[in-house]
């Protein structure tokens, strides 16, 4: 008997709830009546912010029904506001679809942003009750959100499949950094305010011009600039809560032995004008600490570990035997060395931890931590810096000798 009366007055209610149209009722949306917007630009501008995203095209319906139909191409939206959450408001009166900020799974802040307002827009970003935790914040190198995205807007492929085919493939190749809301509120929690953001950029190469090549014959080839599809851009160096710089991929992947257990990279081993490469997987860099009787660093040291498998060669000699197994063990772990030499006092001459020493010294020794926090990079500075790499030539594939002939070879 109470199962039908609470029943009863559910009923009721639900009717009652649909008749008034009441707001505890949520408005039921189709998807066709959404604008799923799933990459967002983002500039600080000087009124206040600068939203922008990619929306299709529509184009005239060639049935005579008068609704337009979806193009493959984009256009870039965008509306100047003086606050994040005003512009998303006023993005939804200038489109013909609702916007929900649930959806933004990329956000792009332009680099001039995010060196004069990092620590707002992180903020900004990273509250709100639709936010999405795990979306992913990039900052476009040399250029503002919008233009990146304009620049996108030509393209032929759909900016968030290639965001999300990079995302996969970061594990990897390690030549940039996580790009969470998470990870970039750890860096604004961060009292010192440092660490690394991950970028993208555009890419240009230079091809020979035939036709000119050919009329002008003993003229000089013209380059014509071409560009290429974005890419990771390494990553941003945060310091004191703003951007000040960028390392190279390069710099970012070695930055990541450090930053990332069983991390992954390309080394090549160049030998006259021959070289071979390798690639390292599972590179494992343990950090230790030594200190002195007032309990204050001394001495920085990095064990380093990995397994090198052989990846390319151009070579007209004997690529491996029993000796030169060994020699490129040795030439690696040198590699490796210099590597790490270079990022740490990259970190030194910039005055920031973007490798996140004092985290590492602060989870180890707590206790001395607590003497060393007070100019932790002036310690560093001048601590010993101490790098032992014990990595191992783990597969060669037998390769003896190379495809490549050598004078005499019968062909």
């Amino acid at each position: 008997m109470k199962t039908k009366i609470f029943l009863f007055f559910l009923g009721v209610i639900l009717v009652l709830l649909t008749i008034f149209n009441l707001d505890l009722v949520p408005l039921r949306r189709e998807i066709s009546d959404m604008q799923i917007v799933m990459v967002t630009g983002l500039d600080k501008v000087e009124d206040g912010y600068e939203i922008s995203f990619l929306k299709k095209e529509e184009q005239a319906s060639t049935s005579g029904s008068g609704t337009g139909e979806a193009s493959d191409k984009t256009q870039v939206i965008s509306i100047k506001a003086d606050s994040f959450n005003s512009a998303m408001n006023h993005l939804q009166s200038i489109t013909d679809k609702y916007i929900t900020i649930s959806h933004i799974k990329y956000y792009i802040i332009g680099e001039e942003s995010m060196k004069d307002d990092f620590l707002h827009i992180v903020d900004t970003i990273s509250r709100g009750n639709q936010i999405r935790l795990n979306a992913k914040i990039y900052v476009a190198k040399s250029m503002s959100a919008k233009k990146f995205l304009e620049k996108v807007s030509n393209t032929d492929y759909k900016v968030e499949d290639k965001l999300f085919n990079m995302e996969d493939n970061f594990l990897t190749e390690r030549v940039s950094t996580d790009a969470d809301v998470i990870n970039l509120r750890h860096i604004a929690m961060n009292e010192n305010g440092s660490g690394m953001v991950a970028s993208l950029e555009f890419g240009e190469t230079e091809d020979s011009d035939k036709e000119t090549q050919i009329e002008l014959s003993d003229a000089p080839a013209k380059k014509n600039k071409t560009e290429i599809p974005f890419g990771f851009g390494g990553a941003g160096i945060i310091k004191n809560m703003k951007l000040i710089g960028f390392l190279t991929t390069d710099e970012t992947a070695v930055a990541n032995y450090i930053k990332y257990k069983n991390s992954v990279n390309i080394v090549k081993i160049d030998n006259k004008n021959d070289f071979i490469s390798f690639a390292l997987e599972q590179i494992n860099v343990n950090i230790n600490f030594k200190f002195n009787d007032k309990d204050i660093i001394s001495e920085i040291i990095l064990k380093v570990t990995f397994n090198a498998n052989y990846e390319e060669v151009s070579s007209k000699r004997k690529v491996f035997g029993l000796k030169s197994v060994s020699e490129y063990e040795f030439l690696l772990n040198e590699k490796i060395k210099e590597q790490l030499f270079g990022i740490i006092k990259k970190e030194i001459e910039l005055d920031t931890d973007f490798l996140n020493l004092e985290e590492k010294l602060e989870f180890y020794h707590p206790i001395k931590y607590k003497k060393n926090k007070d100019n932790f990079m002036e310690k560093l500075k001048n601590s010993k810096i101490t790098i032992i790499s014990n990595g191992k030539v783990q597969t060669t594939y037998d390769v003896v000798e190379t495809n490549i002939y050598q004078e005499g070879d019968n062909k």
